[in-house]
């Protein structure tokens, strides 16, 4: 991997859970909002390498430990272009929260 020596490079981004409790949402969540990671803290910059992408995974990672329910309908990759990135407005409280969280800009 890119950090030397580990197997697979791990990118993570923060998705927040619905506004509403049980209601679903569409959630669309930029490649960009994705930052290197090892072992839980945020690395230097580094772009993910689409090419190279395996698998998705999701972690529930809120140290609560409670049940809980997550359900999904559907997966899907596409490409924004950085115009709609900030015309929309899911996209644009991704960043804002990743950012808040010191996923973004390191």
């Amino acid at each position: 991997g890119i950090l030397g020596g580990e197997d697979v490079d791990i990118y993570q981004a923060r998705m927040p859970p619905s506004p509403v409790l049980g209601d679903w949402c569409e959630l669309r969540l930029p490649f960009s909002a994705f930052v290197l990671t090892s072992r839980g803290y945020v690395q230097h910059s580094q772009a993910m390498n689409l090419e190279t992408l395996k698998e998705v995974g999701l972690l529930v990672a809120d140290k609560q430990t409670a049940p809980f329910e997550l359900e999904i309908a559907e997966v899907e990759a596409f490409r924004f272009e950085d115009e709609e990135a900030e015309r929309d407005a899911k996209v644009a409280e991704m960043l804002r929260l990743n950012e808040e969280l010191g996923y973004a800009g390191v």
